[in-house]
């Protein structure tokens, strides 16, 4: 499709845009959850790979005049590189495969007769995505699954605490008239 297509294009800006997100935002919240000998860990690696989303199928609905609801499924099977350095004597984990999938809402709220068109545009998930990780380095070899666990619950709150209703992403481009 058309936004499978056009989303090739982008994915490298995202990726880089996702990369520096991922930096600045999890990296604390996994200091925080992590055990005290790792609360100086840090992403020495992190890219989503070359593999892209897939969208679809896609449904628009317009819910009045102003109001365009687009709802979409989006999977990932990615080829991600991550390396967390866990801060102590080179202790690393590592994340190879990572897999995504859940439903995804775009809101354009409003809808306005005037540049730029659409007001605000308002991004969530409905419900909780599925997240799976396969792990390398301290975390598959010495298979810690408390390890594997706290990573994994931690980065299913950390996007639920982004974009999984009642939180969303949002995105302002002008007043309503």
């Amino acid at each position: 499709s058309w936004v499978n297509a056009l989303l090739g294009w982008l994915w490298p800006k995202a990726n880089a845009a996702l990369t520096q997100f991922v930096h600045d935002d999890l990296t604390v919240r996994l200091r925080e959850a992590l055990p005290s000998p790792l609360k100086n860990a840090r992403f020495s690696k992190f890219t989503l790979g070359q593999n892209t989303p897939e969208f679809g199928p896609i449904e628009v609905a317009q819910h009045s005049e102003t109001h365009v609801e687009v709802n979409l499924d989006m999977s990932y099977y990615g080829d991600v590189d991550v390396l967390l350095d866990a801060g102590t004597g080179g202790i690393t984990l590592g994340i190879r495969h990572l897999t995504f999938a859940g439903r995804l809402c775009i809101v354009l709220s409003p809808i306005l007769q005037k540049w730029p068109i659409v007001g605000a545009v308002k991004v969530f998930c409905p419900a909780s995505p599925r997240i799976s990780m396969q792990f390398t380095g301290l975390a598959s070899v010495a298979h810690y699954p408390q390890l594997e666990q706290l990573i994994q619950r931690t980065v299913d709150e950390w996007l639920a605490s982004r974009v999984v209703l009642p939180n969303r992403g949002l995105i302002i481009f002008a007043e309503s008239e």
